[in-house]
């Protein structure tokens, strides 16, 4: 999910002067893992902010504290600078100060180092904030949440200060769009419906306002209490939202009219005290030296899209060759060769790591999916049962991954058989460990209309047809309305390739 910011050239050409000499530091906390080459003190402290914002925003939502892999948790890296920022976006990044994006393999955030810096009510960690509570709620409720709500309710709490005393406030006024809050006329109808027609860029922007002051109030404005509840409840028994509005709020152009006299209030705040916060411990290690040589390339592999990733095999080559006895390194490689299809390069490194690691997670999936790819090529069905034993190897060394499950899944469709129960299952088990990663709901999407299981598919579809990011052709959006309209399963059936092409497209935006 991109967040798009306007930033000064002056304070781009600050982020981006030389910094101080650092180490790589690693900060993991039990929902996030913080990385970067920044001074350790810089990275603790921001560590321990973002965790009481993390317990912050769990009390004030109600969000369950489950449990999962640590594999799973969201990886933050701390980059020098905008320019840094924008070349691990990849196409298309101009005025992006932050992003954050979501996959089988990892849940990843990048912002720039120095993120107390700010321009007109801005800064880097504003930007954090906005993207970790999507990743925060989604992860956490299992709920659908219309474009509205979803960038609403992360407007609402990513206007967030983490103060000196241990204290967060959240809900502060949106100073960011201000403006857009303050004249935007866009009514609450569209916010309603922008489901089913992508926005315009303008549009976004509008949207995001618009639905920060209508989750405002309809949330602290004490003037239509349990509303909001009520609007939640009809989307999730699978009312499309605009009817879903209707019910719940009555006539919208009188909701129009109180949203235009509430902006020119005082809004009010939510104050949490320190101690009804119980924000997770955070652990802040050095990495070692070859660690450290290897996490460049692997920040580009991991975070970075539009990547040359022959030069990202070409760097983390080198770091594995200088420290050929550390298995994170090797596995690096051995990832970074795979993404460069370098396939004997990649299976030698991978070999390499789990000589020193037998549990080494990346290695033992480099070597699936190489193993998948010649299942494939050979339409061998032994080397597709070789992949999958290593792909239940990577689920004995941790059960709780996505994306071995997903792995599992593609299997199946990549030998051209029907995946079995158990791989079914796991993929919906995936979805629910990862909710943010579109790859997912896309797969899981699709199988469910072809099993003619449209209820479980209209829940996979509907995140995907209310992402306000997602392409203006959004093939979700078309589903969703032919299930909200009534078509049967051969119809959706039918047009369940739209599904596929999307999900190829997907793919290779995140390998490139």
């Amino acid at each position: 999910m991109r967040f798009i910011v306007k930033i000064l050239l002056s304070i781009g050409l600050a982020l981006s002067a030389p910094p101080l000499k650092a180490e790589w530091i690693e900060a993991s906390s039990k929902h996030f893992v913080v990385i970067g080459d920044a001074p350790r003190a810089q990275i603790q402290q921001f560590a321990e902010e973002l965790a009481r914002f993390d317990s912050a925003v769990r009390k004030a939502t109600g969000a369950n504290d489950v449990e999962f892999s640590a594999r799973n948790r969201v990886r933050i890296f701390l980059v020098r600078g905008d320019g840094a920022v924008q070349d691990l976006f990849g196409p298309n990044a101009g005025g992006v100060g932050g992003f954050y994006r979501a996959s089988p393999r990892a849940s990843i955030a990048v912002v720039p180092q120095l993120v107390t810096g700010a321009v007109n009510g801005f800064d880097a960690r504003y930007v954090l904030y906005h993207e970790y509570v999507h990743h925060l709620i989604l992860g956490t409720t299992g709920g659908i949440y219309p474009a509205w709500v979803s960038e609403g309710l992360a407007e609402l709490f990513g206007n967030a200060r983490v103060n000196a005393d241990g204290s967060v406030d959240l809900a502060w006024a949106n100073n960011v769009r201000a403006k857009e809050v303050l004249y935007s006329n866009y009514p609450v109808r569209k916010l309603l419906e922008v489901s089913a027609q992508k926005p315009a860029e303008r549009g976004v922007f509008q949207l995001y306002a618009r639905g920060w002051l209508l989750t405002h109030y309809l949330i602290l404005g004490d003037k239509r209490d349990g509303q909001f509840d009520a609007y939640m409840r009809l989307v999730n028994q699978g009312v499309p939202s605009l009817k879903a509005g209707e019910q719940a709020f009555g006539d919208l152009n009188q909701l129009d009219n109180e949203l235009d006299r509430y902006r020119s209030g005082k809004f009010r705040y939510l104050p949490l005290a320190a101690s009804a916060l119980t924000p997770a411990p955070v652990v802040v290690r050095v990495l070692d030296p070859a660690e450290a040589a290897a996490m460049p390339a692997y920040t580009r592999l991991v975070a970075g899209r539009g990547q040359n990733l022959a030069d990202i095999a070409s760097d983390a080559s080198k770091a594995a060759a200088r420290f050929p006895a550390n298995a994170f390194a090797q596995a690096t490689y051995a990832s970074a060769a795979l993404a460069a299809k370098q396939r004997d390069a990649a299976l030698a490194a991978a070999d390499r790591a789990l000589a020193l690691d037998k549990d080494q997670m990346d290695a033992v999936l480099v070597k699936a999916q190489l193993l998948l790819a010649d299942a494939a090529a050979d339409k061998d069905m032994a080397k597709f049962s070789a992949a999958r034993a290593l792909i239940d190897r990577a689920s004995v060394i941790d059960s709780g991954y996505a994306w071995p499950m997903v792995l599992r899944f593609d299997s199946y469709r990549a030998a051209g058989e029907t995946p079995t129960p158990a791989a079914i299952a796991g993929l919906r088990r995936a979805s629910k460990l990862v909710p943010q990663a579109r790859a997912i709901l896309l797969k899981l999407a699709e199988e469910m209309i072809r099993e003619g299981n449209l209820p479980d598919a209209r829940r996979a579809l509907a995140p995907l047809a209310f992402d306000p990011h997602a392409p203006r052709d959004n093939p979700a959006s078309v589903l969703l309305a032919m299930i909200d309209d009534g078509a049967d399963a051969k119809a959706l059936q039918d047009r369940v390739g739209l599904l596929s092409d999307d999900a190829k497209k997907d793919g290779k935006a995140a390998r490139e």
